[in-house]
């Protein structure tokens, strides 16, 4: 077997198991793709179904994020004139 030959066979092996290395990679990936959708999806339906059961609680809730949202923007503007 020539020096050429054992090259092109390492090269090949590597290749390979780049491939398969590769493959495993895609599967792990797409498995965590369709968990995280499907447990976002989840969290959607619960959030969707609170919000219709406690209106006025939710009302609340955002109004004060944005109350806060409000203050800190204020605080930085002023803080930078």
């Amino acid at each position: 077997m020539t020096l050429a030959t054992e090259i092109t066979r390492g090269a090949r092996r590597a290749a390979d198991a780049g491939a398969e290395d590769f493959a495993r990679f895609r599967s792990r990936l797409d498995k965590g793709i369709r968990h995280a959708r499907k447990n976002a999806t989840r969290r959607v339906e619960a959030t969707d179904r609170y919000v219709h059961q406690h209106p006025w609680t939710s009302l609340a809730v955002a109004a004060g994020i944005g109350a806060v949202a409000a203050i800190v923007a204020a605080s930085l503007l002023r803080r930078n004139h």
